[in-house]
């Protein structure tokens, strides 16, 4: 792995810790809440951490829409939209470059 993969990489695993943060403590879909394991949510972290490295905006239709894929219902409509927010937040100032 070159220098530049080496850079890459923990800007990855940087955001993905952002992520997993607040998409933890945002709990959308009060997983966390009832006892699920610490990884419960990484499905969406995953989902989210691209976008929010390239600096994308995360639309909150979008993601219900994918909750309801996932997991047959949606989130918490506020808990969802102040995610969402966050997680704008965290794509206006994402450091990873994208190409």
């Amino acid at each position: 792995m070159n220098s530049r993969d080496r850079e890459l990489s923990k800007l990855y695993e940087a955001t993905w810790a952002k992520v997993k943060s607040a998409v933890d403590a945002a709990d959308p879909q009060g997983l966390l809440a009832l006892g699920s394991p610490d990884d419960e949510y990484d499905d969406v972290v995953a989902y989210l951490v691209r976008p929010v490295a390239r600096g994308e905006q995360v639309d909150s239709v979008a993601l219900q829409d994918w909750f309801r894929s996932v997991y047959g219902g949606e989130g918490n409509p506020e808990t969802v939209e102040r995610l969402v927010e966050e997680m704008n937040r965290l794509s206006r100032t994402s450091t990873v470059p994208t190409h």
